[in-house]
């Protein structure tokens, strides 16, 4: 799986469309109506279309980047009660026209240049905003007085989880096992997903793999361990549902990192951010929340919450160890790097050089007994 963007073909004059019935409005919107202006603008001739190929995009960055141009819109109501924009018509100059319906993309226009020259500039604006969205990185949640926002993370530097550099970094036994999370994971709304491993052995690292892979189709949250009561507030449900009502066409996905508080069995101290998980994952509120949750330790899962390890509501869980000076040699020969002597080695400790600690003075200053 890779992170890179569609290519975008030119709008070019050979897929412009001319129109010349108003029946093929009548779809839509009533011709007849006084707040219906591309007949009345433009149906003394030929109206030509064209369709801009435009990769998908949520309807918000379209009214973002034109909302002081839009003259119509319509919107549908589920059985639920939820309300959904369904078509809108923006007017802009000279005479153009733009029309959102169907999740697709027309423009109008009584000149084959002037459709052609206002598809691409529209194609422009929404290529450069969905690339910008699509970069990886992960939005910190953070709470302000009473409100729960976020601050958008840029991760430029992350690369996609390679699929050749996957063994050589955690063994040979994590290539099944990526496999099959990668397809529960893009597949479930909720559940949790646990990374279990002593400090500096890839936990975090697979993180960004993932964000940097998963960029087009998962949005990413991170919490800090000492904000993670936040989870219990009541407006995190609030900021939760309106960003879920923002990005509809993705997954979203909370990662906590040093979780054992709010994973451990419950005590007097972490029985509420407990409760609140498993609401999350596999409760009533998972059904309107959607919520995917990664959370990271470094003690033993034998001190998670076993409720929380139950099957239906637990997605996935991965330790990561270790590795074997022979694994760890395959790394070090790839960096050119030599190798210190011992058993076992972390990520960290064969990436990263070793940094040497000055010596304690320990003569002691002041009174001693």
């Amino acid at each position: 799986m890779t992170n890179a963007l569609p290519s975008r073909p030119r709008p070019t004059a050979s897929s412009t469309i001319d129109l010349s019935h108003a029946n093929l409005f009548q779809s839509r919107w009533d011709p007849n109506a006084p707040s219906f202006p591309i007949l009345q603008e433009l149906g003394g001739g030929s109206i030509h279309r064209v369709t801009p190929s435009i990769a998908a995009f949520d309807f918000s960055d379209l009214l973002n980047l034109i909302s002081d141009k839009l003259i119509r819109s319509d919107m549908k109501v589920s059985e639920a009660g939820a309300k959904d924009w369904s078509s809108a018509l923006f007017r802009t100059r000279r005479g153009g026209f733009v029309q959102w319906a169907d999740d697709t993309l027309t423009v109008y226009a009584a000149k084959q240049e002037h459709a052609v020259r206002l598809a691409r500039k529209l194609q422009r604006l929404l290529f450069k905003k969905t690339e910008k969205q699509y970069t990886p990185g992960y939005l910190l949640i953070k709470q302000i007085r009473c409100e729960v926002d976020s601050e958008f993370v840029s991760m430029e530097g992350a690369k996609p989880i390679s699929e050749m550099e996957l063994p050589l970094h955690y063994g040979e036994a994590i290539v099944s096992w990526h496999q099959e999370f990668l397809e529960k994971f893009t597949t479930k709304n909720s559940g949790i997903t646990i990374m279990e491993g002593p400090p500096g052995c890839g936990k975090s690292s697979y993180i960004r793999g993932l964000i940097a892979t998963l960029a087009r189709s998962h949005r990413f949250y991170f919490i800090t361990p000492h904000q993670v009561s936040i989870l219990s507030e009541p407006e995190f449900i609030d900021f939760w549902s309106k960003e879920r009502d923002k990005h509809r066409d993705r997954r979203l996905v909370l990662v906590i990192e040093d979780a054992e508080h709010a994973l451990e069995s419950r005590a007097n101290d972490n029985r509420t951010l407990v409760s609140t998980l498993l609401n999350y994952s596999d409760g009533l509120l998972s059904d309107f929340l959607k919520m995917q949750i990664i959370c990271t330790i470094n003690c033993s899962s034998t001190r998670v919450d076993q409720a929380l390890l139950r099957p239906g509501r637990l997605l996935a869980h991965k330790v990561f160890g270790r590795l074997s000076r022979d694994e760890a040699l395959r790394i070090s020969e790839k960096l050119g790097k030599p190798l210190p002597l011992r058993q076992d080695y972390s990520l960290a400790e064969i990436f990263n050089e070793a940094v040497e600690m000055v010596e304690r003075d320990e003569r002691v200053i002041g009174f001693a007994a």
